[in-house]
């Protein structure tokens, strides 16, 4: 697949899973910030929280293009109905988890003392986002698309198929075989 089309189908998921983390972070940074308001703790101020956010809407949209770039190679060829979620979910799962390592070598780089239960909480958050974001991608590309042929809700009382769409590649069939 040439790279521009390559990317034009990857952008879409990119950008879904920045705007998912993003709206996330900051919700989850400003509850946050209410309850150190509401103890007497130090209250960051709303440029932190919303660089904060953009922070985590960047390594979303990487996790974004790993996630589809790897998906579209290893799920070549299964319709979207098909895919179990939990299989996708855990592709979601397992692309988070790759940025865990960068972000301990960044904090190694800066000097903040690296802790086991730091890593652990960061890898339960990243894995966890990559797998929701995962199954909203499915779900949204569920709802998109065509309903399978021999949906039972297309079935009309005498079996037959009722309101589907002839393609052209149906109808030059029809007439090679009538030749």
């Amino acid at each position: 697949m040439p790279l521009p089309r390559r990317l034009r189908a990857t952008l879409p998921i990119a950008l879904t899973w920045a705007a998912g983390w993003g709206v996330f972070t900051i919700s989850l940074l400003s509850y946050y910030a209410y309850r150190a308001s509401r103890s007497g703790y130090h209250v960051p101020n709303a440029l932190d929280l919303i660089s904060d956010a953009l922070m985590a809407s960047g390594v979303a949209l990487v996790a974004g293009l790993i996630f589809s770039s790897i998906f579209a190679r290893a799920e070549r060829g299964n319709d979207v109905e098909t895919l179990p979620i939990l299989r996708v979910s855990a592709w979601g799962a397992m692309t988070g988890l790759c940025f865990v390592p960068v972000m301990a070598g960044l904090w190694l780089l800066v000097g903040t003392p690296v802790a086991f239960g730091r890593i652990a909480r960061i890898c339960l958050w990243f894995a966890g986002f990559g797998a929701l974001s995962s199954a909203a991608i499915i779900a949204i590309a569920r709802a998109g698309s065509p309903p399978h042929p021999r949906d039972p809700a297309l079935l009309n009382a005498d079996g037959g198929l009722e309101g589907l769409v002839v393609t052209r590649d149906a109808v030059n069939a029809r007439d090679m075989v009538s030749r």
